[in-house]
């Protein structure tokens, strides 16, 4: 083969595509100064034929090196899985289990010499086959796989589904929709303080929904770091299990029209609103006194109501994650990055029930997605410890009945929605894994 040929060859080989269309719909081909760039950069030697030829062997050789390559990826209809076993050892009676992702294990023997065969290798002088082993047809998930005869090996099995989660009213090829994309803490409204918020969004579904959208695309609500308010990036984030509290509508919150507290920040917020650039830490600094007075009026006035009784299933419901999130949010806010005190107390706090939290509860009866803040506080010294932690609403309605607000958990990829009854505008926000 010529240089250019083998340099073809091992781009394939390395994963490199060998085209790709642009946004006009323009099919552009992978030219071959790139492709030497790109392989160079992948760390293969490219400066000579002897050089590339040893590395397309190489690379054509490192699945027959195993009898099962490390992350198998097929489709949930492909009931096979390609084994690369010795020559000499197909007189053998070899074993495979499945473990599911539910915990169940399905598996059996077989001899591979009644197996399908699809190539021959030798090997550094170890003839090897190519065989085809039918299994049963598996759920949609990750798996593991295990082949035994005189030695065992483990594999991953992803089994994924023919095409990508669509949500209803896309899969029709004959509709045509549309919809807007924001993010939301730049949105800006008259009422909002300073940062977009879920009160924001559920009108800006509604209106999108009127003007005949079919989506609002989102940037993540992934959690931050409550000691760095400005290091306000969603794609780095303290935890993608938990809610960014900068998105709730305070005035939407139980307590809020009574409390005093929230009308002397007040004056703050015009210059919030107006700002040319997002103030992330003022806005902060104003939601996190907000939350503690609405907690201290929770605490007069609600702590024997059944808001109290929907907070505490909030906590148990939560259980260890939430524990450890806040006990990592409130030390990260208290001491900046986590060192050897916040390891020495994570360590420790399944010994000490006392410890408190604090919580963001969901709630039925806002107006729109709504946390409740609970804080509680340990005395230690002279000093107390506040722990943060917020999760996803459970379904509710608000005073604006076309909406609602979800969390929908298809395909490991959570997805908050909020969906008007009159022509199904929703709103979608994808958490990735």
């Amino acid at each position: 083969m010529k240089w250019t040929e083998l340099i073809d060859r091992l781009a394939g080989l390395a994963g490199v595509e060998p085209w790709y269309f642009d946004l006009q719909g323009r099919r552009h081909e992978t030219t071959l100064a790139a492709k030497v760039l790109v392989l160079g950069a992948l760390g293969f030697d490219v400066s000579s034929i002897a050089a590339v030829r040893a590395a397309v062997s190489t690379m054509e050789e490192e699945t027959w090196r195993r009898w099962l390559p490390p992350f198998i990826v097929q489709r949930a209809e492909e009931n096979f899985v390609d084994l690369f076993l010795p020559s000499a050892e197909l007189g053998r009676s070899w074993k495979y289990d499945i473990i599911l992702e539910t915990g169940e294990t399905v598996g059996g023997e077989f001899q591979p010499q009644q197996l399908a065969l699809l190539g021959r290798r030798e090997i550094e002088g170890r003839a090897l086959e190519h065989r085809r082993l039918e299994i049963p047809p598996l759920p949609i998930g990750y798996h593991k796989i295990r082949l035994a005869s005189n030695a065992s090996i483990e594999s991953l099995l992803a089994s994924v589904p023919e095409r990508c989660h669509l949500p209803l009213g896309l899969t029709d090829p004959n509709e045509r929709r549309w919809g807007i994309a924001t993010h939301l803490y730049t949105v800006r409204s008259k009422r909002n303080w300073g940062v977009g918020d879920f009160g924001d969004l559920a009108r800006l579904a509604e209106t999108a929904g009127q003007a005949g959208a079919s989506a609002v695309a989102l940037n993540p609500f992934h959690a931050l770091f409550p000691g760095f308010p400005d290091d306000a990036s969603p794609y780095s984030p303290s935890s993608r299990l938990f809610l960014n509290p900068i998105y709730i509508d305070v005035a939407a919150a139980p307590f809020a029209d009574a409390s005093a507290e929230l009308r002397d920040i007040e004056p703050a917020l015009p210059a919030l609103r107006d700002a040319r650039l997002v103030d992330y830490a003022g806005v902060w600094q104003a939601k996190r006194a907000a939350f503690e007075a609405l907690f201290r009026a929770f605490q007069k006035k609600g702590t024997r109501s059944a808001l109290a009784a929907e907070f505490e299933t909030f906590v148990a419901t939560g259980g260890t994650a939430l524990d450890s999130f806040a006990a990592f949010s409130a030390l990260q806010e208290q001491h900046g990055v986590p060192g050897s005190a916040g390891r020495r107390f994570i360590a420790t706090r399944s010994a000490s029930p006392s410890i408190a939290i604090c919580n963001f509860l969901p709630t039925a009866s806002s107006s729109t997605p709504l946390h409740r803040l609970r804080r509680r506080e340990r005395k230690s010294g002279s000093s107390a410890i506040l722990r943060w932690a917020s999760i996803p609403t459970a379904p509710m309605r608000g005073r604006v009945r076309t909406h609602t607000f979800s969390l929908c958990a298809a395909e490991r990829r959570p997805t908050i929605s909020i969906r008007t009854a009159r022509n199904g505008a929703c709103c979608l926000c994808t958490r990735w894994a």
